[in-house]
């Protein structure tokens, strides 16, 4: 049957998480990313994964990001996540402090809480649907932001510290602007609300010091 749920193995230079058992060298298991092994600054995710036990070898799926996967990781600059990919977990990217571009697939849909916190700069992909709670945060790279149409939901201080943020647009969708949102933003100097914003949370703009203009 395999490592248990829980498990890790590397193969080609990548850690694995075991997520389901595989059951017979037929039947495969499903695993998620969980760092690299050898340390790259350009990574592609790949759709299949084994490891050996015994001489039986054991394939699996690759189906998600694990949570904390790249955290830390000061090499990674580019992340590419193939179609197989259907979860990003919590802080998979936080503190990656030269990270730019995260490819995402038509399969992810949210970005979880403290995803890319502690990175520089980060494009949404337009199949996001919600954005956790500090998603963004201390992203001090991250000059303007508009939410894509997709996107229904911005968790609690997702885009505070990032002290570049000049400008951010919302979308028509978007309800409410929680709370923190945008603390210590100290450069965001206007911020486009859509017409569909009814609420807005506590502290959601403390610490802007030239905020000075809130269509």
């Amino acid at each position: 049957k395999g490592p248990t749920v829980g498990s890790t193995f590397v193969d080609n230079g990548v850690k694995y998480v075991v997520t389901k058992r595989t059951k017979t060298n037929n039947s495969k298991g499903t695993v998620a990313v969980a760092g690299l092994a050898t340390k790259k600054a350009d990574f592609t995710t790949a759709a299949t994964a084994k490891t050996t036990e015994g001489t039986t070898v054991l394939n699996y799926d690759v189906t998600g990001i694990a949570d904390n996967a790249f955290a830390k990781d000061t090499t990674i600059k580019t992340v590419t996540l193939g179609d197989t990919i259907k979860t990003v977990g919590e802080a998979a990217f936080k503190g990656c402090t030269k990270l730019t571009k995260v490819t995402y697939n038509k399969n992810i849909t949210k970005i979880a809480d403290d995803t890319f916190n502690g990175c520089k700069s980060i494009k949404l992909s337009s199949g996001i649907k919600s954005i956790g709670e500090a998603a963004f945060k201390n992203c001090t790279a991250l000059k303007s932001f508009k939410l894509t149409k997709n996107v229904k939901s911005v968790g609690a201080s997702a885009f505070s510290g990032c002290k570049k943020l000049s400008k951010f647009t919302y979308n028509s969708t978007v309800k409410s602007v929680a709370g923190s949102t945008f603390k210590d933003c100290t450069s965001l100097k206007s911020i486009k609300l859509g017409k569909k914003v009814k609420k807005i949370g506590g502290s959601a703009f403390a610490g802007c010091k030239k905020l000075s203009k809130i269509t």
